[in-house]
């Protein structure tokens, strides 16, 4: 899967008034250095979420509001081996079975794009983070 969303740019200070420009409540999130950005693909929705490290505190998964704000926003593309509700093949204790992927978590940090599967298997049991070069070796016989 190919993709670009619009994001806050790493290495970018961001406040609050930037990520909520209507909100009319108060945060204790103060202005910080944005160290991570997280995408997250579901069946029904998405969002992007980033990490911000400020002078005294680190903020995590803090969600954009996705609002117009002055700051400006850059492009980043990504792309998946695999999509939601793709079939694939996971191992679990040395024994394979068939999954279903169940979301995909794409991170930036520093000159770096990191994804990971979310994978479903027959139990209803979903294993989170599991890295895509992982899953490209388990399913490396699949068509």
């Amino acid at each position: 899967m190919y993709g670009t969303i619009e994001v806050f740019p790493l290495e970018k200070v961001i406040g609050y008034e930037d990520l909520y420009v209507d909100a009319e409540e108060v945060s204790c999130l103060k202005a910080g250095v944005i160290s991570r950005i997280c995408f997250r693909i579901y069946e029904d929705f998405s969002f992007i979420t980033y990490d911000i490290d400020g002078a005294f505190k680190k903020y995590i998964n803090v969600e954009d509001g996705l609002s117009t704000s002055s700051l400006d926003r850059e492009m980043l593309s990504f792309h998946t081996t695999y999509e939601v509700k793709d079939s694939v093949t996971i191992e679990i204790a040395g024994l394979k079975r068939d999954a279903t992927i169940n979301s995909i978590e794409i991170n930036w940090t520093h000159n770096e794009c990191n994804v990971c599967y979310g994978i479903k298997d027959l139990t209803e049991t979903v294993y989170y983070g599991i890295p895509e070069k992982r899953l490209k070796m388990w399913n490396r016989d699949r068509g």
